[in-house]
């Protein structure tokens, strides 16, 4: 039997960084207001094209190192650990376009984490449905509709997409709204 092969982001599933960084925009001027969106311009009501939010979300991830800290959503580890177990996992994470910063912070956190990871687990791509397809992906659990199109697109991975109020615009057939990566996860793999 072969395994199954998962595609795992990493912000929005099992960590939460809405919350930390909406608090961080909001002590520079920046207060949330569209919960339903998610770009910084639409989310924080940021000029499209300033690049105030990019230089300010930057700073929150290079010089606060806030990836260190950010809160786990519950139940993430374990659902990490059974994925890991039951199949071939690979976590697909924009933050490399942070720089080497955003890349150290998050192999050290998760590897310490998930010690049962190895580093060749974590790649750094912004283009999550090209790295679906090489991989040949058959669940990816994501959060962000647009990366969720981008696979569904360029693959035949079927995406356990985590519910947020930005991503209630698509009822492709290949999605599966789940409340939580837990969810999502004891909903696929039973052991």
């Amino acid at each position: 039997m072969t395994k199954q092969t998962y595609l795992l982001d990493l912000d929005g599933p099992v960590y939460n960084l809405d919350g930390p960084l909406d608090a961080f925009m909001e002590a520079r001027g920046f207060p949330l207001q569209n919960p339903e969106l998610y770009t910084l311009d639409t989310r924080y009501g940021i000029r499209k094209g300033d690049s105030t939010g990019k230089e300010i979300l930057t700073y929150f991830i290079t010089q606060k190192r806030a990836l260190r800290d950010i809160p786990l959503f519950e139940g993430s580890l374990e659902a990490i650990k059974k994925l890991n177990d039951s199949g071939n996992l690979h976590i697909v994470t924009a933050r490399g376009t942070y720089g080497e910063i955003a890349k150290q912070d998050t192999c050290e956190r998760l590897l310490r984490e998930c010690p049962f990871l190895s580093k060749e687990q974590i790649l750094f791509e912004q283009e999550k449905g090209k790295q679906a397809k090489r991989l040949g992906i058959t669940d990816s659990f994501e959060d962000w509709l647009i990366n969720a199109n981008d696979i569904l697109e360029k693959s035949n991975s079927h995406i356990h997409l985590i519910d947020k109020p930005y991503n209630q615009t698509s009822s492709h057939p290949r999605i599966t709204r789940h409340n939580s990566l837990a969810e999502a996860v004891n909903s696929i793999i039973s052991f």
